[in-house]
């Protein structure tokens, strides 16, 4: 683990997550303490669960083996947990997603949600990896600059859209369509590529006409 995500942990949450786990098991503090290697004593565990102190890394596999979880999820807790602790060390930041809304949404919950998604394919466990979650993190914040928040703004992402397909077509760019059930791309025609100029530029005119 990295010097730097080691003071992702939350101390609080992770006592938590120890207390739960023990409670579950019907163990003492004591008893905690007894079944890891090396044994804690009952003064250290509680310390653990109160989140005033870490257990060192032999004691958190030792833990997370105890408790049937593994230590990435112990350490940090869920994606959506780590996600929200890395965002906490930018305090403006999160401060400026947990207060905003679009469309009855949460921010924070959009950008947390995008930046699941977005690593979900990742050959690299992004849990306990801050850099993953800052390079989705900072894509999540672009997106979020032309989030439409207003119908005006919805109908202004889409001029925006057909005017990209149209500069396409006028500067001899290939027009590549992807057939989803064969895979194949295939070019537009000269012939077709004129009409579609013409109906883009019919609906380009017509969607300004309504926020103009």
């Amino acid at each position: 683990m990295k010097n730097s995500d080691i003071s992702l942990i939350d101390k609080g949450q992770l006592g938590s997550r120890i207390r739960t786990g023990r409670i579950k098991l019907g163990l003492s503090l004591e008893e905690l303490g007894e079944k890891i290697t090396p044994p804690a004593n009952k003064s250290i565990v509680s310390r653990w669960e109160s989140g005033k102190s870490v257990p060192n890394n032999s004691r958190i596999i030792s833990l997370a083996k105890l408790l049937n979880t593994d230590s990435k999820h112990l350490l940090f807790g869920s994606k959506k947990e780590f996600i929200s602790n890395v965002i906490k060390h930018s305090p403006n930041l999160y401060k400026e997603l947990n207060s905003r809304t679009i469309n009855s949404k949460s921010l924070m919950d959009m950008v947390i949600n995008f930046i699941i998604n977005d690593l979900k394919d990742s050959s690299a466990d992004f849990l306990g990896n801050s850099e993953l979650v800052y390079q989705s993190l900072v894509t999540a914040l672009g997106y979020l600059t032309r989030y439409p928040t207003n119908d005006n703004d919805y109908i202004s992402l889409i001029i925006d859209h057909l005017k990209l397909i149209k500069n396409q077509a006028e500067n001899n760019q290939p027009m590549l369509f992807l057939n989803p059930e064969k895979g194949i791309q295939y070019d537009i025609s000269d012939e077709k590529k004129k009409e579609i100029l013409k109906t883009l530029d019919t609906a380009i005119s017509s969607l300004n006409s309504l926020i103009n």
